[in-house]
Parts: structure tokens; sequence; C-alpha cells
């Protein structure tokens, strides 16, 4: 769960803040509007995988291989749900298996 004070996000069974240790409420949790994309699995089409994550990050080419031969390896962090689901559409559209965390 998500906490007010300074932001951290928690486990759901968090009864203190782990970040600053406030004791936190039913009512003080928000659910965390930003999404995380996460690569699953890289499917038959590495290559075209490859140059994807290249084009999303801006990583360098051992990067991007590092990124797709070592899965799950999230690809971005805070982004909208949106932003999410299109990048996940792209990379599903080449055959990858992508998660929206």
């Amino acid at each position: 769960m998500f906490c007010h004070k300074c932001g951290t996000q928690n486990e759901e069974i968090a009864r203190f803040c782990r970040a600053c240790g406030r004791q936190l409420k039913n009512d003080s949790f928000v659910n965390n509007p930003y999404k995380k994309v996460v690569l699953v699995n890289c499917g038959r089409n590495k290559l075209n995988v490859i140059k994807e994550i290249r084009m999303l990050t801006g990583a360098g080419l051992a990067e991007a291989k590092n990124l797709s031969e070592h899965t799950p390896s999230t690809l971005t962090e805070n982004i909208t749900e949106a932003e999410a689901m299109q990048i996940k559409n792209t990379f599903e559209a080449i055959g990858a298996t992508i998660e929206i965390r």
C-alpha cells in the first residue's frame, strides 16, 4: 500500500511504513496510479524484441540484449496505465509476453 507521508509503496499486510515508520491505517491507503512494465518472455522473435527495447529505453545493444535474455526484467517504471497498455500492445504484436504491475 501507498504511504501518504513519504510516498513509499508498502506491502498490503504492513502496519507501518518501511521508510518513515508511520503507522498505516486503512483510510491512508491509496492505489499507486503508476505502473511498471515487465518483460516476461521474448518469444520467437528475439531480434525485434531487442529493437523495441532499444527504442523504448534508449539502451545500447548489449544492455537491451541482457534485458531480453534475463527475464523477467523491468522495462519501464512509473508510467501511466495508458502508456503501459500501449507498450504492452507493441511488444505483444511482435510475440513477446508482457506484464503490467
